[in-house]
């Protein structure tokens, strides 16, 4: 019973750091765009393909096992990632969607984002430099 409770307790202490880690979405800097928490989940389940002022959306993503993307999916999606894998498993089979161009780390997605004014991504952390933050979760 006492391994049980040691057990539990670590876990619920892990799912509570998981949740707390503080999300970024960022944008290239001279993006003009204003987004809602709602704004951002349609972009990154292929709903909203442009920015008010008609251009294409870009959404990068880190992999889909990476804490900060089961985070994000959790927090900003409200999806698990099998919810997830399945709803863009549809979208592609049905031809009806793209998911976001994948990267490998988060320097990566910061490159991208940096210098592309189209792309939408989110990291880890506050504020990093090179783009401009949108929204903080």
């Amino acid at each position: 019973m006492f391994t049980f409770l040691r057990l539990t307790t670590v876990i619920g202490l892990m799912l509570l750091s998981f949740g707390s880690q503080a999300l970024s979405v960022i944008v290239h800097p001279s993006n003009t765009a204003v987004l809602t928490k709602s704004d951002i989940a349609d972009i990154f389940l292929g709903k909203k393909l442009e920015f008010e002022n008609g251009e294409t959306i870009k959404p990068v993503s880190l992999g889909e096992e990476n804490e900060v993307t089961l985070n994000f999916v959790d927090s900003v999606l409200n999806k698990t990632p099998a919810q997830l894998k399945s709803y863009w498993a549809r979208l592609i089979f049905t031809g009806q969607g793209e998911p976001p161009v994948a990267v490998d780390s988060e320097q990566q997605l910061l490159e991208m984002v940096a210098s592309d004014p189209n792309a939408i991504g989110f990291v880890s952390g506050k504020s990093p430099g090179g783009v401009k933050v949108v929204a903080e979760f």
